[in-house]
């Protein structure tokens, strides 16, 4: 098997450190390590099981752990019920095949023991996240809106939208000036928020599909560009047929949408039910879209940077260096040459 420190940089993409190993009291073997979120570090406990294991049997002396501590289970291969399971238990895993879930909402960038920040910690403000820095992204890192129009694009209240830029303020995400709230670093608050990316997604994951739509009708559905519709297209395939080549034979889809328009979606897209279908479906309460169906550019980057294929990666990582730059320099023109 794969040491978890290969597992773990083939598979995420992620930084990170090997502290040390250790025996637990019930003689099971973990590894601690640091992983390197952009300008967060967390601590983590990595348990090996293996592919034969009972949950019943396996957890009793997992699920206490978990608590107290961010614990990250290694196996070969885990089910749909397993991955379920232990997302709802709030362990993270990551699998042999590339699936894998941190449990961010118990993620907090200060160590400290504090009740305030055990509550922040516990709580889901990791995922309300999400669509809060899709809109720092969205404007080049600054918001200069109210918390209450904040809430009203992402289809959140403004105390959670409060609650939210506070806890990103205290961890040195963001800073506020006169001018509003903008990124601290955009280039490592990337790092931080292509990961919230993937809890996010599989919070709200409706559920996978294959369409009857042969490439070339799916290419032009998506110049087409649908407006009267709250879709967003993202993810390798859209580069695959909308690029210049580099991306080929990249199969995987992603399509965030407002669940009301699904009815119009699987007729448009001619999708049929499939668990191992390439196209995956989200529900989203807000609008991720830059142009027409395709997603924001700051989205389909991360959709790249998050896969297992090393040259989608590559091709996240190109696409990124152009939107920094960009942003950079709208950074300095906004606060006279002093990037933050």
């Amino acid at each position: 098997m794969l040491e978890v420190s290969e597992l773990i940089s083939q598979k995420t993409g992620l930084n990170f450190s090997i502290a040390d190993s250790v025996v637990l009291r019930t003689g099971r073997k973990a590894k601690r390590a640091t992983l390197k979120l952009g300008s967060m570090k967390l601590s983590v406990m990595f348990i090996e099981v293996s592919k034969t294991f009972n949950f019943l049997e396996e957890f009793k002396d997992i699920l206490g752990l978990s608590e107290y501590e961010r614990v990250i289970i290694y196996t070969s291969q885990l089910l749909d019920e397993e991955k379920k399971f232990l997302k709802e238990h709030r362990i993270g895993y990551i699998d042999y095949l590339g699936n894998f879930y941190f449990p961010l909402d118990i993620v907090s960038g200060d160590s400290a023991k504090t009740e305030e920040l055990r509550i922040v910690a516990r709580s889901p403000s990791a995922l309300n996240e999400f669509p809060i820095g899709f809109l720092f992204f969205q404007n080049f890192g600054l918001l200069e809106i109210t918390q209450a129009d904040i809430g009203k694009q992402i289809g959140k209240s403004a105390a959670t939208v409060n609650l939210v830029l506070k806890r990103m303020e205290r961890e040195k995400l963001i800073v506020k000036t006169d001018k509003g709230y903008h990124l601290a670093n955009i280039e490592n608050y990337f790092e931080r928020w292509r990961f919230i990316t993937s809890q996010y997604k599989s919070k709200f994951e409706h559920g996978r599909f294959k369409s009857q739509l042969s490439d070339e009708e799916f290419k032009m559905l998506l110049k087409s560009h649908l407006s009267e519709s709250k879709w967003a297209f993202s993810g390798p395939r859209v580069e695959t047929l909308l690029g210049d080549g580099y991306l080929q034979e990249a199969k995987e889809l992603s399509i965030f949408i407002e669940m009301k328009s699904q009815k119009a979606l699987f007729k448009d897209l001619k999708l049929v039910p499939s668990n191992t279908g390439e196209i995956v479906v989200y529900s989203s309460t807000f609008d991720l879209r830059e142009k027409g169906q395709v997603a924001h550019e700051i989205l389909i980057c991360a959709e790249l940077f998050n896969s297992n294929n090393p040259r989608i990666k590559e091709a996240g990582q190109r696409r990124f260096e152009k939107y920094f730059a960009q942003a950079k320099k709208v950074m300095n023109e906004r606060f006279g040459h002093k990037y933050f």
